[in-house]
């Protein structure tokens, strides 16, 4: 037998997609992680100002500093002064108040459909309030005194379930939700 003959021909190198699996395993996980991570972190900087997550309040429930009591609603059209646009009604919501330690600060209210469109309006002008009422559309930042928000606003005839929803600082990005009658 020849020497020759038992010599095997020479390995070939793995290739370079071989020789960087690894690594390629990891870019393939790791660029899309960094882009939800990124992602994430610029919704959640976004948002954390703004009110995203409700908490249903029921009356008489303390929650974010206050004791949420009272939450009515009531169709105030025919007792208002004013003209009111054909197919709308005015919706007087009312919620008490009672702050536990440190004033309560809060932003407009808004008054939401839960069914249907799921449509919500801001809060209407103070002079659809009936003669001898004042509107008191924001909790005031400077008093732990227990106060009454009262709240006119013009909503379309056909609205559906609604509710007030409320931002509150101490809590956001979460807002308190009271259902309405």
């Amino acid at each position: 037998m020849s020497a020759a003959g038992n010599i095997l021909p020479p390995r070939r190198p793995p290739s370079w997609w071989r020789r960087n699996r690894v690594a390629l395993i990891a870019l393939a996980l790791l660029v899309p992680l960094t882009f939800g991570v990124i992602g994430a972190r610029e919704w959640w900087t976004r948002f954390e100002d703004r009110p995203v997550f409700p908490s249903e309040v029921s009356v008489g429930e303390v929650t974010a500093g206050a004791q949420w009591a009272g939450a009515e609603i009531t169709d105030i059209t025919a007792r208002v002064d004013r003209d009111v646009p054909e197919g709308t009604r005015v919706l007087l919501v009312r919620l008490d108040v009672e702050p536990l330690q440190d004033a309560v600060g809060c932003r407009n209210p808004v008054l939401r459909e839960l069914d249907g469109e799921h449509r919500e309006w801001s809060a209407a002008s103070g002079s659809l309030m009936p003669r001898g009422a004042d509107a008191v559309t924001e909790c005031p930042d400077d008093s732990a005194a227990p106060f009454e928000l009262v709240i006119p606003y013009v909503v379309p005839a056909d609205a559906g379930a609604l509710a007030l929803d409320v931002d509150v600082a101490v809590i956001r990005p979460g807002f308190l939700r009271f259902p309405l009658g």
